[in-house]
């Protein structure tokens, strides 16, 4: 058992899914130790806390 308590096949399930629900997004191309990025989560947390003024 992993501290996470998540087998690695069910946390793969669950990035697969994700990613086809474009949720997440690999970025690194390659098979192993693959790296994710959530574009959308990011893109709000860039965002003004407030409306801008026109």
């Amino acid at each position: 058992m992993r501290a996470s308590q998540v087998t690695r096949a069910a946390a793969q399930n669950s990035i697969d899914r994700f990613v086809t629900a474009a949720i997440l997004r690999e970025i690194t191309g390659k098979q192993r130790y693959r790296i994710y990025c959530a574009d959308e989560i990011l893109h709000l947390l860039d965002a003004p806390l407030t409306p801008e003024a026109p």
